[in-house]
């Protein structure tokens, strides 16, 4: 959660009675920077506090610096003074405006265009982290990634020639990543090669979807929505339309490490689901908006909301709303707490300038920023023994025997307890109890089952506990919202919830 934003001016006194549908209190003596940039966005999402840290001494060029002390001195959501700007650095900003507020070089700029676009050009494939290791976390459905065959779990060991040792899921990305119509050849280490497999694929444009449905118990419609971007609210009404096709009348909104995103597209998804009146309340420096809901009829009957500490902002704006006028219930973890708005301005030189310039409350004026939404049940997502911040890394690396010792062999200890099998050896030790769970793991897995822990093991068990790991059942709050949307009210899945901050046991 973050810090609450102190340098905003008071809000102790009453706001202004709400006029009919959308009010707007008029900012008076504000020129709109809008009409002489290319395009401006108005941002509500987290972003990474690395861009205060100048890594890469950016500086930043007078024409630039004249637009930044122009936007800053008509637009910032509290009066500076001018005698502050008189010269401006990555550094200075950072020391003068909230930690919202930062330039950000070009290519960075470019970076969060396609985010919130949702298009970029590139292979399709979702990658991560695993250990000194990078990973195919997941092809996208239809991708050149899937088409040309790559697999989950498969390690990234090189592009285009280029090794990946000592290089971030960052580093690798912008390697990856590149004009529609080129080719780029990924090294793939696999199970089963001794030596990596090379995959020539030609990149393309790859159209992100920011939103997921599926149906439970075929009556239970469940949305996921990863980001605020363009289309958002588009692709949520053809998913709403769908249900209400089906015959569904329930439903899950899964917003959990939703970072923001676009305000408008916070704001038109919330008028899908909450009913007619006030959405958010918008304070700006000289005046106010307050966006409304003109729902009439509800899409469903029933609604749970999932949230986390990495929900903020636009998802924030749904989730108080929720909270304060939906029909339904708030499950998971207190959100991150970002109750303000920020612009995003393009820069002449193609860098970007984000400037807060106004913070929300929800529609019973309640203060978000630097406090968060409690949900109604305050529970985590993980077990405490499966929480994935406490997974061993599982580096593959070399083949344990029998009588060896090593952490490598706890973190296929881990793996293979938390999926019920069944091993009394300490921790890191490769006792017989482990040799046995190995085999067993191995024969379930239509593998040769004769307990070695080999590197195609290793590599299927790293494979099979993510999937095991992200099923439903192993969502203690997902799985919180199908018992209560099936009319059990009084327990969870018959068990009590973990409240949020429970320590871990049995690790």
């Amino acid at each position: 959660m973050q810090k609450p934003f102190t340098g905003f001016f008071p809000l102790s006194k009453t706001p202004a009675p709400l006029r009919p549908a959308e009010t707007t209190n008029q900012i008076t003596g504000r020129r709109m920077l809008l009409l002489t940039l290319a395009i401006t966005l108005l941002l509500t999402g987290i972003f990474p506090l690395a861009a205060f840290a100048n890594p890469l001494n950016e500086t930043i060029s007078r024409e630039d610096q004249a637009l930044i002390r122009q936007v800053i001195l008509e637009n910032y959501v509290i009066d500076i003074d001018p005698a502050k700007l008189e010269t401006i650095t990555v550094d200075s900003l950072a020391a003068l405006l909230d930690e919202n507020s930062y330039y950000l070089p070009d290519w960075y700029m470019q970076e969060l265009m396609e985010e919130y676009s949702g298009e970029f050009e590139g292979i399709g494939a979702y990658i991560m982290e695993d250990g000194d290791r990078i990973i195919i976390a997941e092809p996208m459905p239809d991708s050149p990634a899937e088409k040309a065959g790559l697999l989950p779990g498969d390690q990234i060991v090189a592009v285009d020639g280029k090794s990946l040792e000592g290089l971030t899921v960052d580093d690798a990305v912008r390697l990856i990543k590149g004009p529609a119509g080129t080719e780029v050849r990924l090294y793939i280490r696999r199970a089963g090669h001794d030596s990596p497999v090379v995959f020539s694929i030609t990149r393309q444009q790859i159209v992100v979807s920011s939103v997921r449905d599926r149906v439970f118990d075929g009556m239970i419609g469940y949305l996921e929505v990863r980001q605020f971007s363009d289309h958002t609210t588009e692709y949520t009404q053809k998913a709403i339309d769908d249900f209400r096709a089906s015959g569904i009348t329930k439903l899950i909104i899964d917003l959990r490490g939703n970072p923001g995103g676009l305000l408008m597209e916070g704001v038109e998804f919330s008028r899908l689901f909450i009913p007619r009146g006030p959405v958010v309340h918008v304070f700006y420096r000289e005046g106010s908006i307050t966006y409304s809901s003109y729902l009439g009829e509800e899409p469903f009957e029933n609604i749970v909301v999932l949230v986390d500490e990495n929900s903020a902002s636009a998802a924030e704006i749904f989730a108080a709303a929720f909270k304060d006028r939906g029909n339904g219930i708030i499950v998971g973890e207190p959100t991150y707490g970002k109750g303000s708005v920020q612009r995003l301005y393009p820069l002449p030189s193609g860098a970007g300038f984000k400037l807060t310039e106004a913070i929300y409350l929800s529609p019973d004026y309640a203060t978000i920023d630097g406090m968060g939404i409690n949900p109604a049940i305050n529970m985590l997502r993980f077990h405490p023994n499966h929480d994935p911040e406490k997974l061993l890394p599982l580096e593959i690396n070399r083949k344990p025997l029998l009588g060896e010792q090593g952490e490598d062999i706890a973190a296929a200890q881990q793996r293979l307890r938390n999926m019920g099998y069944s091993i009394t050896d300490p921790a890191g030790a490769f006792g017989t109890s482990t040799q046995e769970a190995v085999k067993a793991f191995q024969e379930d897995q239509g593998l040769f089952p004769y307990g070695v822990l080999d590197f195609s093991t290793q590599r299927r068990l790293q494979r099979t506990y993510i999937s095991w790991l992200l099923a439903p059942e192993q969502d203690m709050q997902l799985t919180t919202a199908l018992y209560y949307l099936r009319g059990n009210r009084s327990s969870h899945m018959g068990v009590e919830p973990i409240p949020f901050g429970s320590p871990a046991v049995n690790q």
